[in-house]
């Protein structure tokens, strides 16, 4: 699940904001907005967390909204919407790849700080206006 999620999140980077995304190895050091998604199908429940940090936001604004100077308000509603865009491009990769049917739960945003990978897959993307984060963590019920 996490490797779909990563390849909409890259194809989301080259084909919204026009750059190019690299992963990096190590863990994002700097606060990111970041939001909690649910992705559910008949057999599981795994919560996805993207956090992305002020100047990816702010560039994302200028390129949606042609607003170069957002307010965290504005910068944490682009963070949802993001999140809501970027799962749901996974699930609908995944639907077509798998052939599950899943449902994505409404982006929930989780806070304004540093996002620890532990306990799930993380990985970190770069593209030259910042930094972006994706970690799974499978929940059953």
């Amino acid at each position: 699940m996490i490797e779909t999620i990563i390849k909409a999140a890259i194809s989301f980077c080259e084909h919204q904001l026009a750059k190019t995304c690299t992963q990096d190895k190590g863990q994002c050091l700097q606060p990111l907005f970041i939001a909690d998604i649910d992705i559910l199908d008949t057999n599981s429940k795994a919560q996805i967390s993207i956090g992305i940090t002020q100047s990816m936001l702010q560039n994302i604004n200028m390129i949606f909204l042609d607003e170069a100077d957002s307010s965290k308000e504005e910068l944490t509603n682009m963070l949802l919407e993001v999140t809501n865009m970027i799962v749901g491009s996974a699930k609908v990769l995944m639907q077509s790849e798998q052939g599950v049917e899943r449902f994505i739960s409404v982006p929930r945003f989780k806070k304004y700080g540093l996002m620890s990978y532990e306990g799930s897959n993380g990985v970190t993307l770069r593209a030259d206006c910042g930094y972006m984060v994706i970690c799974a963590k499978d929940i059953y019920e």
